[in-house]
Parts: structure tokens; C-alpha cells; sequence
């Protein structure tokens, strides 16, 4: 079975999670650096190509009303610029946007509790809001949602 990814895009890094071949269980799999975009871009593509995923969740940055702000427009440009690749690339991923709203923050907890401080905090807080988006998607999926 092909597998679902997520990403989390911020303006410095784009955490990357992906399902396990069943679709049950997210796992962090690291960050893109975000401020070069076409080779983020590029990393993204020859990631989807070679975990063979169909499915690409975008963690979408709602505010806290449910609106789409200043920063949902900025994700709605690298969507478009990461489907043009993807076209380019012969590759059909169905592409998802998905309420990101406090996937960090949740993210930052669980890292917490893992016993992450400091730095080895920071440096996986962006691959595991991509889970945290990814784990929410999977489990709406399987729960028919």
C-alpha cells in the first residue's frame, strides 16, 4: 500500500512525517530547509517519489477563528509551486490541506514528555508537528472521518 506524508511548512524549515504502509501510525522523518524554495521543492518530490507516497497532508495555517490569514496565503503559494513539481515530475499525489491549528504546540508537549530539552527539542519540533498534522489526518481517515 502507498504510503501518506505531511508536511509542515514554515518560513525556515518544512517538517517531513510519513505513515507506515498501513496508514495507522505517523513518524517524524525530519525538516527540508525552507529558505532555498525550489530546492525544498525539489526534496520534497524526490522524497515522494522514493517512499512511493499517493497522498501529501498539508498542515494548513488557520488563526484561531477558523480563517485563513497571511500565512495560509504564503502555504497556498508553495502548494502551487509543489504541484507544478509534482506535475513535472509525472508523479499523482493527491494533495491535502489539513487545520494545523496548535500542532506545535502540541508537538512541543510530546517532545517534552519524551524527555526532550533545549536544543534536541528545537531541532525536532518541526518534524513532529508534521506528525502530529499526519496522526490526526490517519486517524480521521480510519475512524471514516
Amino acid at each position: 500500500m502507498k504510503r501518506i506524508m505531511a508536511v509542515d511548512v514554515g518560513e525556515k524549515r518544512i517538517g517531513i512525517a510519513l505513515s507506515d504502509p498501513g496508514r495507522t501510525l505517523a513518524s517524524p522523518r525530519g525538516v527540508v530547509e525552507a529558505e532555498d524554495e525550489g530546492k525544498a521543492v525539489e526534496k520534497l518530490v524526490e522524497f515522494i517519489s522514493h517512499w512511493d507516497v499517493d497522498t501529501l497532508v498539508v498542515g494548513f495555517p488557520l488563526t484561531l477563528r477558523g480563517e485563513e490569514g497571511e500565512q495560509a496565503k504564503e502555504v497556498e503559494r508553495f502548494i502551487a509551486c509543489l504541484e507544478k513539481a509534482l506535475k513535472e515530475a509525472a508523479l499523482k499525489v493527491k494533495l491535502v490541506r489539513w487545520d494545523e491549528r496548535f500542532s506545535t504546540a502540541e508537538a512541543d508537549v510530546l517532545l517534552k514528555e519524551a524527555g526532550y530539552n533545549g536544543y534536541a527539542r528545537r531541532s525536532r519540533i518541526d518534524a513532529a508537528a508534521a506528525a502530529v498534522i499526519l496522526q490526526s489526518y490517519l486517524d480521521s481517515q480510519n475512524q471514516g472521518g
